[in-house]
Order: structure tokens, then sequence, then C-alpha cells
């Protein structure tokens, strides 16, 4: 890359400079040209990143790629490929691929002995700490979101690697467990830990050597924290005191002497003028350099587990054993938000509108098909079904738009895309037995179904009327049916392994009469066959099986063309790409694949669901997968970077709590094995984080 004619250099440039050379950052989902940044070839990733956020704003967090690899944030654009190490003479533009990730992460701590990181985009566990040997007590991640420090029962505080999960030192020294442990504030390799053996210890977090012990307190120590020039630190012990210490000399400075019970946290504000601790139903605030207390926070039912500032002081939370989390305004100090710690229901299928805007799900128990924002996660509209005692069963979006479809019971429903409106425009009835699966014509002029009866029907859009009927080859249920793109044909999956494919319009008489015949039929699988899907073309037909596999068939005379092996259970749904060159799975291992037609092979996996996945979709516009799992989320995917990019959740007692780093959502960690993220606008939770075995101690979020 040649010199520009600039003779600055860009951020992070240090030692010989050879100027500024741009980079084109464009969004990984649909390509857009989002801002160009010039930059230095000395430069970090992270510094690019930071370079980024300021021409683009927004408060998420960011991860660039070069094709499909992540780049990391500690590489140079050289080491990174952004720019090439051999071609100093270029003077063309680089570009990078990024992608939003919508929140930061999350670290909890757990009695079942391990840590989790979690990531609040998609809600996934992306790491796991084991090592300790008994609960943990309290997880923190460090300032650059590099490490995680735990404290734990076993006597030890643990140092992780945040990206691996490696242990990277055990503090060891304390008698009895290690009930907290903190970071020093501005990234000095320095950590401080509190105790049930009554002290407080510094250690040097690389080589693990004990720095200073503070000893005094009369019972145990609780808690521990830096202020945040880390010159101080403040101590909560089951004495009924909060007190502070000199960190360079070990001795105490001043005792917080208001509490009438243990002190169970205690932590500064963030500019070090006040103290905020926590004790049996009440938090108080004491200034820092007199220890004069200030305000005492009443009106919980059951002791103060955890209380903590918001950025800039402009708020405090509290957590307790009442099963509620507060917000309390600094102005007046009242309590502004009261947080009432509903269960996850199973999602049984989930496709984008034709947009690729919106995603309409339907739920497996709660009886509700529902649209979705694919841009910002919220629900745009609830459909519901009026008929007791059923149940929705699935849905799908018209092609315009102007409609969604759903199934429950022996009847389907087509609904008026408005809000507004909310009733259902017509009903498809004419099933004897439960309709199991529903789609429109490419055009939307049609609607197909499939039933529990044995048969497949036709039906016109606008007027409802049933316009043909298919019973199932060899006899069994109607598991799957499909359109080919030219809605002349359509072809229906059995639960006995059959595949057949009809006239769409052979006729309702004709085929009452037992004249009419499918164009060709035969057994596909050893096992039902779950979904049947035409491919852009029309030329292949695709299956997904009970028996672990999904098949590629010629659609005009049903011959078998490839087996795609891989997956662990049943494959549940199967769809084609937008260019017919590939195919994704979403199978009961939990897994969705995507399948390459021409080598038959895996070419990517996505992994994060809980449960089986039920349906997985190409979104028709975007370069996005979206999935449906009995985990009871959406996710949608990058089909550049191939991870989750948002997740959509249909609809205790705690132990701690937390603000994001922009004070716009509280994490709070539940004896109920959970941690939920919460906005304190709304009141309402976002994310609940599952995973542990045990009751959550502790939660965090990451400092950016």
């Amino acid at each position: 890359v040649g010199t520009s004619s600039s003779s600055s250099t860009g951020p992070g440039a240090g030692g010989q400079s050879y100027g500024l050379l741009p980079i084109d950052v464009q969004a990984a989902l649909t390509g857009q040209l989002l801002c160009t940044i010039p930059m230095a070839r000395e430069a970090s990733v992270a510094d690019l990143k930071r370079a980024i956020m300021r021409q683009v704003g927004g408060d998420s967090a960011i991860r660039l790629l070069i094709g499909s690899r992540i780049l990391q944030h500690w590489e140079t654009l050289v080491a990174g490929g952004v720019f090439d190490a051999d071609d100093t003479q270029s003077t063309s533009s680089a570009s990078v691929l990024m992608v939003r990730m919508p929140y930061p992460r999350v670290v909890t701590a757990s009695d079942d002995c391990t840590a989790r990181l979690w990531r609040l985009d998609s809600g996934e566990c992306a790491c796991i700490f084991a090592g300790h040997t008994r609960r943990l007590n309290t997880a923190f991640l460090s300032e650059d979101g590099q490490e995680v420090l735990t404290a734990s029962d076993d006597c030890t505080a643990r140092l992780w690697n945040a990206e691996d999960s490696t242990c990277l030192q055990v503090f060891k020294g304390h008698a009895t467990e290690v009930t907290c442990a903190v970071f020093h504030p501005s990234g000095e390799p320095r950590v401080a830990t509190a105790s049930g053996d009554g002290t407080a210890c510094l250690w040097c977090s690389r080589s693990g050597a004990r720095l200073r012990t503070f000893s005094g307190h009369r019972g145990a120590v609780h808690s521990v924290a830096f202020c945040p020039q880390g010159c101080s630190l403040v101590t909560g012990s089951a004495d009924s005191t909060a007190r502070l210490w000199d960190v360079e000399s070990g001795l105490p400075v001043r005792d917080f002497t208001d509490h009438q019970h243990a002190v169970l946290s205690a932590s500064f504000s963030t500019d070090g003028c006040m103290v905020l601790t926590s004790s049996a139903c009440d938090a108080r605030l004491f200034w820092a350099d007199s220890g004069d207390c200030v305000q005492v926070l009443e009106g919980h039912r059951c002791r103060v587990n955890w209380a903590g500032f918001g950025l800039h002081n402009r708020a405090v939370v509290t957590a307790s054993s009442d099963r509620s989390a507060r917000v309390w305004s600094p102005l007046g100090w009242e309590c502004v938000q009261a947080i009432e710690v509903s269960a996850s229901f199973a999602v049984r299928s989930a496709a984008f509108g034709p947009d690729g805007c919106n995603i309409i799900t339907d739920g497996l128990r709660i009886g509700v098909a529902q649209l979705w924002s694919a841009d910002s996660g919220e629900c745009i509209q609830t459909f519901a079904e009026q008929r007791q005692g059923v149940r929705v069963r699935g849905a799908a979006l018209h092609p315009g738009g102007r409609l969604v479809l759903t199934i429950a019971g022996p009847c389907a429903q087509l609904w008026l895309h408005d809000a507004a409106l909310g009733g259902p425009a017509r009903a498809l009835e004419g099933h004897s037995g439960d309709v199991l699966a529903a789609t429109f014509s490419a055009d939307g002029s049609h609607v197909a179904t499939a039933s529990r009866d044995g048969t497949a029907k036709v039906w016109n859009t606008e007027s409802g009327a049933c316009l043909s009927t298919f019973r199932a080859c060899g006899g069994g249920r109607v598991l799957s049916v499909a359109f080919d793109p030219s809605g002349a044909r359509v072809a229906l999956a059995t639960s006995r392994g059959s595949v057949a494919v009809w006239q769409a319009f052979a006729g309702k008489n004709r085929l009452e009469a037992g004249e009419a015949e499918p164009v060709f039929c035969w057994t596909a699988h050893s096992a039902e066959v779950c979904c049947v899907a035409f491919s852009p073309d029309g030329a292949t037909l695709a299956t997904a099986s009970g028996d672990g596999t999904a098949m590629l068939w010629c659609s005009d005379g049903g011959s078998q063309l490839q087996t795609f092996s891989g997956h662990r259970a049943r494959v549940r749904s199967v769809a084609f790409g937008l260019d017919g060159h590939g195919f994704v799975t979403g199978s009961d291992d939990k897994t969705a694949k995507l399948w390459c037609l021409d080598s038959g092979r895996c070419v990517r996996s996505l992994r994060g669901h809980r449960a089986e996945v039920v349906g997985a979709t190409f979104s028709p516009v975007a370069k996005a997968i979206v999935t449906a799992s009995m985990d009871g989320t959406v996710r949608l995917w990058s089909a550049v970077a191939w991870e989750t990019v948002r997740t959509f959740r249909l609809d205790s007692n705690v132990l701690c709590a937390g603000f994001s780093p922009n004070s716009q959502a509280i994490v709070t960690a539940l004896k109920d094995g959970t941690a939920r993220v919460w906005s304190v606008e709304a009141g309402r939770c976002m994310r609940i984080l599952r995973g542990h075995d045990g009751p959550v101690r502790s939660a965090a979020f990451s400092p950016a």
C-alpha cells in the first residue's frame, strides 16, 4: 500500500508512518456502504472500531470481518489482512464487513461451580468457565472485556481468558470462601478479593502473588470495591460495618457504622465521592470523605443483597430477596421503577416476510402467531386464535405482505396484516383433522394446506374456496406441502415416507370420483418425510426426514440426485437459498446446517439453540437465515459472519443487579438459575439468560 499525499497518521499509529489509507466499511447483512475510514497501516483493529463508532454512532458493539474471518481487536490492520503486508505501493482502498452486536456481554456466576459469558444479541452462552470446585459468588469482566475474574466458596479466586475460557491465574491464600473479587479500575495488573475469613487481599494478577492483606473486620467480609482512582478500597462485613482502606498502606481510613445488620455489599459512586451499602431491608448512601449517612433507601420487604450506581450517578439499583429490583432517582431518592421478577414458550415455526423486514412466528403452547420486526426485535402484531382450546400451529406471510396465514386445529385462517383490524379475514375450513402445514403460492393467489386427515388442499386466497383435494399416496398423514415456483404443481410429503407431485388444479370433483392421479409418487425415505420444498427453478425437490437425512430429487420423475447426511437426529425442515445452489436444514440435534448441492457436503453448521431446530429458512432479500427452536427462541443469523445477530423470545429471589454501561438496561441474577436483562425505561424483561444448574449469584455487564 503506497504512501498517501497526507503526512498525518491514523489512530493508533506509532513509529514509522505510511500515511492514511481508506477502508470501506460495509454492512455484513446488506452490503450497504456505511462509511469510509482513513487509517494508518500500523493501527490496530481496536483503533478502527473506535473510528467507525465515531462515524456511524450508536451504543451497540460491533464486529468486523474480512470475508468470513472475524478480526480480533488486538490485531494490527496488516496482521488481520485488512492491508496487504507485502504490497506497500498500492493506493486502492481496503474493505471490511461490519456486524452490529446490539448489546454488550454479561458474565454470570452460579452455584453450579461455573461462570458463563453471554452474548446479549442472541442470549446464547459464548463461554463456560469451569474449574472451581464449589459454588461461585461473583464474576466480573475486565474493562477491555478480555478477562473474567471469579470468586468461589472453594477458597480461591480465578482469572480467565474471556475468549477461550482458559484459566490464567489462581489466587490462593484465604482460609475460607472468597465472597467477592474485583479488577483494578485503571487496568493495572491488580485484583482485590474479600473472604469469609474476615480479610480482604490485594493480588498481582500476573504472578498470582498476594501483595497486601486488609485485616480488622470482626466478621466475614462480603464485598470489596475499588474507588474509581484505584487508591482506596471499601469493604462490607458481617460485623455491620463498611470500611474504607488505603490501598498502598493497607490501613483503615474510615468506618461507615449506621447499619443494624450485616453489610452485604459496598461500592463507590462513579466519581468516588459517595459510598453505597446494602443491608437488611435497606440501602444507605454515605459521604466517602466524612462517613456521614446521606440517605436511607427503604421499600424492600426483605434483605437487600446488592446495590450499585448507574452511569454518572444518575440512579441507584438495588436487588432484594423480596423478588424485586428497584431503581432509585437521586432527585429525592424515590423509587422510580420496581421490577418484579414469565416463562418462555417453544416456537413451532418462523419465516421472513417478503421484504425481509419482518418475521412471523407461532408458539407451541401460547396459541398465537406473532409478527416481529427483524430490525428492532419488537413484536408488531399478535394473531390470537379465538376458538377455545384451539391453538395456532403454524404461520406464514402473504407474498404481498398484506395477509398472514395461520393454522389451528382443522382450520386455516387468513388475517389482514393490520394491527388496527385484528380479526381474521376468512377461514379455510374443510379438513376433518388438524392442519399440520400451510403455504402460499409464489404469487399469493392460492394457499395449500396439509392435514392429519391424510389430505392436502388448494384454496383460493381471495374467496377462501377449496379448489382441489389430494390424498396421501399409501395413506398416512400429510406432513408438508409445497407449491412449485409457477404455482402449477404441489408436492406432498407423508408420515409413511412417500412424496407425491400433483397438478395443483386437478379438479375437486374428478378427485372425489377417483379419477385424478398424481403426476408421480414414490417412497423417498425409510421414515416420515417432515418437509418438502421446490428449488427456485422448480427442477428439483428437497426432502427432510425422520431418518436423519435430507435428499435431492428430480421434480420431473422423482429420480434421486443426492443424499445429505450429517445431522445426528430427525431433520425437520429444508429450504432452498435464492440462488438454488444450496439449502438449509433444521434438525432435532439442535443445529441448522447449510449444504452445497453440488458436493453434498455441509458447508456450515449454525449452533446455539438449546433444543430441536424445527425450522430454518433464508431471507428473501438479505444475507440472513432465520431459525426457530423448541427452546423458545427465534434466531436471526448473518449469512456472512455466520453468527446470531438478533434473538426473539416469546413470552425468585434477586441476588444481584447491575446497570449496563449506558444505564439503559439492568441485569439481575436470580435464585431460579437465570439472569435477566431489563429495560430501565419500560421496566420489562428484555432477555432471560438460562444455562446454570443452580442459583445465579452474580451478573454484570461488560464495560463496553
